[in-house]
């Protein structure tokens, strides 16, 4: 009943594929540039009462390994729930783009060790995590812009003889 698909696709290429806006950082600290990104895609059954779930995983890095490295996640819908509740347990409420958030360290199956901040906005939640101090992610949040959603594709025309 559920399917998930994940394709690593060009960071150029991310915002025309997007189906829901993004929140991207403008400004990257220390020569970050985008490493990899994946498009996620959880569909249901047609008659499922939940609707599909979309995310991005973008990963930021330096020219060289010695460097700090950053990770954003931003998801839709409410699968994964329960990771996030416990970031949110353990976590300590701090600001984040006017919103409340919570800081956390330490990812569960990413890169780690490192800080995060976790936090919904416009309909999507998000993660910002990598090895910069809370305030210093707090900065970058603070840069975010949205980019709308890639546009739906025209339908198909109908069949002459119909």
């Amino acid at each position: 009943t559920i399917a998930s698909r994940n394709a690593r696709v060009a960071y150029g290429e991310l915002l025309p594929r997007a189906p829901f806006p993004l929140l991207l950082p403008e400004e990257l600290p220390d020569g970050l540039v985008p490493h990899w990104t994946t498009l996620r895609v959880t569909a249901r059954r047609a008659d499922a009462p939940v609707p599909r779930q979309y995310g991005v995983i973008v990963r930021y890095r330096g020219l060289d390994a010695d460097t700090p490295w950053l990770l954003l996640l931003i998801d839709t819908g409410e699968e994964g729930e329960w990771v996030l509740d416990q970031l949110r347990q353990h976590g300590q409420r701090v600001p984040v783009r006017g919103t409340e958030g919570v800081a956390f360290e330490g990812l569960p199956e990413y890169d780690g060790p490192g800080s995060g901040l976790l936090w919904a906005e416009n309909g999507v939640r998000l993660v910002l995590f990598g090895s910069y101090p809370r305030t210093r992610l707090q900065e970058i949040a603070d840069t975010m812009e949205s980019h709308e959603a890639a546009p739906l594709p025209e339908p198909p025309a109908p069949y002459p003889w119909r």
